[in-house]
């Protein structure tokens, strides 16, 4: 799930994971995905916009953290044209697994959900 509140920037990682053969939901505010997430919606990973005009992403992912079940555990990736290192530390502290800049590389991101895709499979199979 992408969650942006820029419809550009939504367009464009639909359109870029969609041809490498990834299925793509998208929303354009934070409350609309923890809407979904209870609502019984699961994603593989949740890409998450930080800043956002209804809800920051960091506000966010810490409300998903906090949810039970399997929405809590999904990976959730940073999307920020904050890249520094301390911001790194701040959504770590927010519990995001992973952040990348903006604008989005499409072959960093990929690379990103097939690394998410790897660690998933070696927890499930500890």
């Amino acid at each position: 799930m992408v969650v942006d509140d820029v419809e550009m920037n939504r367009d464009l990682i639909e359109v870029g994971l969609s041809a490498s053969g990834h299925n793509v939901a998208s929303v354009a505010s934070a409350p609309e995905a923890i809407q979904a997430l209870i609502e019984g919606a699961v994603f593989d990973v949740i890409l998450m916009d930080i800043q956002m005009p209804d809800m920051d992403g960091q506000t966010a992912t810490r409300r998903i953290r906090e949810m039970t079940g399997v929405a809590s555990r999904i990976p959730i990736v940073a999307l920020t044209a904050n890249a520094l290192d301390s911001h790194a530390a701040e959504y770590e502290a927010a519990v995001m697994d992973a952040h990348l800049p903006k604008p989005i590389d499409m072959k960093a991101l990929i690379a990103r959900l097939m690394r998410q895709n790897t660690e998933k499979e070696s927890r499930c199979a500890a």
